[in-house]
């Protein structure tokens, strides 16, 4: 990981933690700005997923699920982004249901990766965990937008903090000769 990758991930992973309490200080105001920040980082996430996709991970073992992923990144994206009159709980669901099936996708690509023998398979593998707990936990709290801004804002500092460790971890170099 290149120097500006990692200042980018740090500062990145603060801007998270420092938007997870916002949403710990207001939750009434934070449930209206965590559905349009989460429509929104969830289409431009699919973007990120499918132009990766298309310039690398079809030439790879398993890039399969970055292009399912990507597909359904924007699907939901697009859909929650042009949600306006629909009842709250309705779009919690359909945003839960993306995270949850983030998660899968996750434990399942570090399971390949934990058959190819690769170093990274168990933080991945605990990163679709963390997110399928949260995805199942919201679901017994859909009632309730204080609770449900809590928890997202528990797993808007739990990313941030994992992308500023991830910024610090010892990276392999690879070289070509």
């Amino acid at each position: 990981m290149s120097l500006a990758r990692r200042i980018f991930m740090v500062i990145s992973g603060l801007l998270i933690v420092l938007v997870a309490i916002f949403l710990v200080l207001e939750p009434q105001i934070g449930y209206y700005v965590m559905l349009a920040i989460l429509a929104l980082v969830i289409f431009i996430k699919g973007v990120q997923i499918l132009v990766f996709y298309i310039r690398l991970a079809r030439h790879m073992v398993g890039g399969l699920f970055y292009l399912l992923e990507a597909v359904l990144f924007l699907d939901i994206g697009i859909f929650a982004l042009s949600l306006n009159n629909i009842p709250k709980i309705y779009a919690m669901l359909y945003l839960n249901f993306g995270i949850l099936v983030s998660g899968v996708i996750d434990a399942m690509r570090a399971n390949e990766q934990r058959k190819m023998g690769a170093p990274g398979w168990k933080f991945q593998i605990g990163l679709g965990v963390v997110k399928i707990l949260i995805a199942l936990v919201s679901v017994a709290f859909l009632h309730s937008e204080v609770a449900l801004t809590l928890l997202y804002a528990i797993g808007l500092g739990y990313t941030g903090i994992t992308r500023i460790i991830s910024a610090f971890r010892k990276t392999a170099v690879v070289y070509v000769a």
